[in-house]
Formats: structure tokens, sequence, C-alpha cells
């Protein structure tokens, strides 16, 4: 229930984060100053992604925005679904793995 949730946030928040998730936070980091060493290109966090369709689509329809595709699961992200299966991810994408919530948090530092 959502009080249940509401009661266990201080404890959420004051867990670590996964160690595949701060990796996944620093390679974006990484990714993000050699995309636009500048930092005011705009970015659109995909949480969620998937199989990454979506996050292909966003990056066609925003070729000058950084674009990240985050899911929990690899195995999700390393399939290929959909109409734009056989599409590369684009030079502005990035799909990592991570925990959403924990990813969330260190974004929001």
């Amino acid at each position: 229930s959502a009080v249940r949730h509401a009661i266990a946030v201080d404890r959420y928040l004051s867990s670590p984060v996964p160690v595949h998730t701060h990796k996944s936070f620093e390679h974006v980091q990484l990714w993000l100053g050699r995309f636009d060493p500048s930092g005011q290109c705009r970015v659109l966090l995909d949480s969620g992604c998937g199989t990454a369709l979506s996050t292909r689509l966003l990056a066609a329809e925003n070729p000058k925005s950084a674009v990240i595709g985050i899911d929990r699961s690899e195995d999700r992200l390393s399939r290929r679904q959909g109409p734009h299966q056989d599409a590369a991810v684009p030079a502005n994408a990035l799909l990592v793995r991570a925990e959403l919530a924990s990813f969330w948090r260190l974004w929001l530092q």
C-alpha cells in the first residue's frame, strides 16, 4: 500500500546504491561529458526502457538531445523488438542497466 511505502522512504533513502547502478551512473556522466562537453544539451531519461525501442525513437526524434535508456534488466536491454528491431542505438543515445530509483537518487544529488 502507499502508506507502507511512505513509511519505508527514510530506510530506502539511506540504503546503499547497488554497485551496478553506481557504475552505470558514472558511465553516464562520462558519456554525457563526451557527447556534450558544454553541458548545455537537453537530457531525456527513458526510465524503464525495456528493449529500448522507445529510447531509439526518442533519440531519432531529438537528435540534439542526449537520450539515456535505463532498465534494471540486462536481458531486456539486449533484446531488439518491434518495428525498429534492426536499428542501431543512435549516437545520441546510451543504454544502461541500473536500478531506477537509485539512479534517480544519484541524478538528483
